[in-house]
């Protein structure tokens, strides 16, 4: 459901479901979120099928979601940036088609993380965003996977939990 805009001049999308569906390389989804706020429902999720294509979430806010954003082998650059992100769950793999930047993000709730189980080409870049100071881990390479890499650098812990 899209509702009237916040002061911050946001839409507010409550209980949506975004769901990737781009089924070839040849016809890649792009999904560009920005200026919106995002409770509840679900953005990117894994379906367990292939989907090809790339995410942009930039000045939103995204609260409440059900489950854990997938980000699979993007086909081009995806970007997470100057976003709020409560609880916000992530889970990446790339392969060279497409790198995935997560900067200037505040990351809220003791559940949120950015979890990276494959980077066949460069690391996925996490940088300049701030964490809560207690809680996590926030930053992981997925146990068991030998090709994960991440750059995470120039982040801040705070007390940022509300």
């Amino acid at each position: 459901m899209l509702e009237q805009l916040d002061d911050l001049q946001r839409a507010l999308l409550r209980d949506v479901v975004i769901v990737p569906c781009g089924l070839s390389a040849s016809q890649p989804h792009l999904i560009d979120l920005e200026f919106a706020r995002l409770q509840g429902g679900s953005l990117y999720y894994a379906t367990g099928d292939a989907s090809y294509g790339s995410l942009i979430v930039r000045d939103s806010e995204l609260s409440g979601l059900t489950d854990y954003m997938y980000i699979w082998y993007p086909t081009s650059t995806s970007v997470i940036e100057r976003s709020i992100l409560d609880g916000v769950q992530l889970s990446i793999g790339t392969d060279g088609g497409g790198a995935v930047e997560i900067r200037n993000n505040l990351f809220k709730g003791s559940q949120a993380y950015v979890e990276v189980w494959a980077a066949y080409s460069k690391p996925v870049l996490v940088e300049k965003n701030t964490f809560p100071a207690s809680g996590g881990p926030y930053l992981r390479l997925k146990a068991g996977y030998s090709s994960t890499a991440m750059n995470a650098t120039l982040n801040y812990w705070s007390g940022a939990t509300d």
